[in-house]
């Protein structure tokens, strides 16, 4: 944590403050501290659909802003080819976005979350924790086969489809009301149920009543995509210690939680009802607090990434479909300094891959269930990794990392997801926003790694 805010501070004291009377719209044609991101498959492109959100974490511009890119369009190397000469990642500066492909949000955009329902268009769910900590619903039109572009549009906002600031739902549009309803601080994570219901964690436990001092309260807050509208009922209190991610099953959601006096609840299940569980892994297993975590297809594993010691835990889920599921830790993996992020790959008939972003080791490693150990470290990807998206190719998979920390994405290849160990850097889309600033004079800007 204290990489990631040194090197943020050190981004906005170097670059100075924009001016204020000078319109500065977020650019169509690179990323601006991008942290969530989804990849999506369409029948109009080969490569898919790469939707990315600039957090703006700077202030560079006016706002965020979520873009839709049409990978087709983007002069990424074919997959699973051999490394260039020299063996350097491939750097991909240029790409471009329509005017339609890009909705302006507020800004410190958490996770992205892509909704898909049997019938009709997807929509995307995005966090912010600035400006009343909102959180955005967008409708998603697909690719067209004329235009090669994708839709996105703020779908609280008609008139103005392309801008979304300050709409959405608010996460304390309560907190000065005067029967003291809930508030939840720092919206991060989020999670879309198939049945349409959307999971919203927050990092920041709030006093009760504002003001107070006391009384910290923390809450998974739900929503639906069909009435995208906050209540008092919307929070279901969670207890001492906010939030960081959530996973959603066929009965149990699955939060992890951050840290709290003397330890956090590591991992606590809500069923459908609103009904809290602490699974009590802290009682197993001794980690400060947890961070990310993913459950498997068939709902028999969770992978849970901890911080002091910096650990991946290997659950193991029985009665997942039942009214009282039990957690039971299976192993304990060392990881790289920094982890927080976790992703699934399922294999049909083996045991899932394991993706874990490591923030201050700049490195993605992977972890293989058959194994029961960590197969692979892609090192070196760039400065705070922080969200990864996967698209499956045959065997193998293409995966895209947003680095918060130079305002690239990192693209690695596994040519074959029977050999994770052969994962490789690919290319940085992108280009450096270490670069562009001038705060970055020692490592090149034509392609290698800062």
């Amino acid at each position: 944590m204290r990489v990631t805010l040194f090197s943020l501070f050190s981004v906005v004291v170097l670059t100075g403050c924009p001016d204020p009377d000078v319109a500065r719209p977020p650019p169509m044609n690179e990323f601006n501290s991008p942290y969530g991101l989804v990849h999506a498959d369409s029948p109009f492109s080969d490569a898919g659909v790469l939707y990315v959100t600039n957090a703006n974490v700077n202030k560079s511009y006016d706002n965020g802003a979520v873009l839709a890119l049409n990978l087709d369009r983007v002069a990424l190397p074919a997959f699973g080819a051999p490394p260039p000469d020299g063996g350097l990642p491939v750097q991909v500066s240029a790409f471009e976005v329509g005017a339609a492909s890009l909705v302006a949000i507020n800004n410190y955009a958490g996770e992205l979350a892509l909704y898909t329902p049997d019938a009709g268009n997807p929509m995307l769910f995005v966090t912010t924790r600035s400006e009343r900590y909102f959180v955005h619903a967008l409708n998603v039109t697909p690719l067209s086969q004329v235009g090669g572009e994708v839709g996105v549009q703020c779908a609280s906002s008609a008139d103005a489809p392309q801008d979304c600031l300050n709409k959405g739902v608010s996460m304390t549009q309560f907190e000065r009301s005067a029967d003291n309803q809930p508030r939840a601080l720092a919206p991060l994570g989020v999670a879309v149920a198939p049945s349409g219901e959307v999971y919203i964690t927050h990092a920041q436990a709030g006093d009760t009543p504002k003001g107070a001092l006391d009384n910290y309260k923390s809450y998974l807050v739900k929503l639906s995509v069909n009435d995208f509208t906050l209540s008092k009922e919307s929070f279901i209190e969670l207890g001492a210690g906010a939030s960081t991610a959530v996973a959603v099953g066929s009965q149990w959601a699955f939060v992890s939680g951050r840290y709290v006096t003397p330890q956090a609840q590591l991992i606590r299940l809500v069923n459908r009802d609103g009904k809290v569980v602490n699974a009590g892994i802290e009682g197993a297993y001794r980690v400060l607090e947890s961070r990310g975590l993913a459950l498997s297809s068939d709902q028999q594993r969770i992978y849970l990434v901890g911080r002091a010691p910096d650990t991946l835990l290997v659950l193991s889920v029985t009665g997942a479909d039942s009214a009282a599921p039990s957690l039971r830790v299976e192993r304990a993996v060392p990881l790289p300094e920094g982890a927080d992020q976790v992703r699934i790959i399922s294999r049909p008939g083996r045991g899932d891959l394991v993706l874990v972003v490591c923030a201050a080791a700049k490195m993605l490693v992977i972890y293989d269930q058959d194994v029961g150990d960590l197969v692979a470290q892609v090192a070196n990807i760039g400065p705070n990794p922080a969200q990864v998206a996967v698209d499956l190719r045959g065997d193998g998979a293409r995966l895209y990392v947003s680095l918060l920390g130079d305002g690239r994405v990192a693209v690695i290849d596994i040519p074959n997801l029977v050999e994770a160990q052969h994962a490789r850097l690919v290319a940085h889309l992108g280009r450096s926003r270490l670069c562009a600033d001038g705060t970055n004079s020692s490592a090149p800007c034509d392609g290698g790694s800062p």
